[in-house]
């Protein structure tokens, strides 16, 4: 603040005029406002940061803290997909990095058990997202992800209502792609579970079912279409992931025609598009990566602006089909579906 004196002598009387100059030195205190830092901990490698799953997974993420002002990061791992004791570093670095929200993947019975309570009991909320421990959670506040043993059984009943043989024997391939982790054994669970139950409400039908570990790509064309080659009756095929279209191309390479094995799978990815199109593979499940990365954020937001609790989401729950393909292949190719 600067006083300007202005004397007057004007008849023997002093005029005494202070007054503010505004457009002089104005002093502003200006509060610097940090972001949230919102920490996305994951079971994938740097690796599978590239596939198409985890892009819509990041590009959810990114969409939701620009909106939301946030900083956010996603750490994959540096090893191998899956790696716990690198997942659990990587969660309590986050911890001592003072993350105000942690979303990460869960995927054994007991090793999040502290963690979990320790960013807890320092105020950073936490969330699981894409898989979580369904037979004994722990305290994490909320899970946004698909109900994996339930989408496995869903699948079963969607093949059912639409594409299985109504009469006569049926032999189902249960490929599992990635024995030991939880999303696909949940899932696959979830099909055995329907498959089991039909067989016993239906005892004058022959069906019969197997389990096999398939792996990957070109391990699900080599070894399912290896199987189905050697056991003729198999007209079923169901997995856990998104390699369906592997196994079509094998059948048809071996002379098969659309529709001797029905196929349903995981996923809406471009390759799984293309399937549905043709009329090889026949459903699959949408989990919605995208929803995975972006309601995390969206959920750190409004408990920490205005104290809402917490909601889980099964974000994959979504049957399609060819006649569905139209409207998603562009979101697909976009990366968010």
């Amino acid at each position: 603040m600067i006083s300007l004196i202005i004397l007057n002598f004007k008849g023997g009387i002093m005029r005494l005029i202070s007054s503010l100059l505004v457009a002089g030195i104005l002093t502003v205190s200006t509060a610097v406002v940090s972001k949230p830092l919102y920490m996305f901990i994951t079971h994938a490698s740097v690796g599978a940061a590239s596939s198409v799953f985890w892009q819509a997974v990041k590009n959810g993420m990114e969409d939701a803290c620009e909106l939301y002002e946030a900083d956010c990061q996603m750490v994959y791992l540096q090893s191998e997909d899956g790696n716990i004791g690198e997942e659990i570093a990587n969660f309590n670095a986050a911890i001592a990095a003072g993350a105000d929200g942690i979303a990460t993947t869960i995927y054994d019975d007991i090793t999040w058990d502290d963690p979990v309570d320790d960013a807890l009991a320092q105020g950073i909320n936490v969330i699981s997202f894409n898989i979580d421990d369904e037979n004994t959670p722990n305290n994490r506040q909320a899970y946004i992800g698909q109900s994996l043993r339930v989408a496995g059984y869903d699948l079963m009943v969607d093949l059912n209502k639409r594409f299985l043989p109504q009469e006569g024997p049926m032999h189902i391939l249960i490929g599992v792609n990635a024995p030991g982790q939880v999303w696909s054994e949940m899932r696959t669970s979830g099909e055995e579970d329907w498959i089991k139950e039909f067989a016993a409400a239906n005892p004058d039908r022959d069906i019969t079912y197997e389990k096999l570990d398939v792996g990957y790509a070109e391990d699900v064309m080599n070894r399912a279409s290896a199987y189905i080659l050697a056991n003729p009756q198999t007209n079923v095929y169901v997995s856990s992931g998104l390699w369906g279209p592997d196994l079509a191309i094998a059948l048809e390479e071996n002379g098969y025609n659309k529709g001797d094995v029905i196929i349903g799978g995981f996923d809406v990815v471009p390759s799984v598009v293309e399937c549905l199109k043709s009329g090889w593979c026949h459903a699959t499940v949408d989990q919605q990566p995208y929803l995975q990365g972006y309601l995390p954020v969206v959920q750190f937001f409004l408990r920490d602006k205005y104290g809402l609790g917490d909601w889980s989401v099964n974000t994959g729950a979504l049957m399609l089909h060819k006649e569905d393909m139209a409207a998603l292949e562009e979101y697909s190719k976009a990366g968010v579906r």
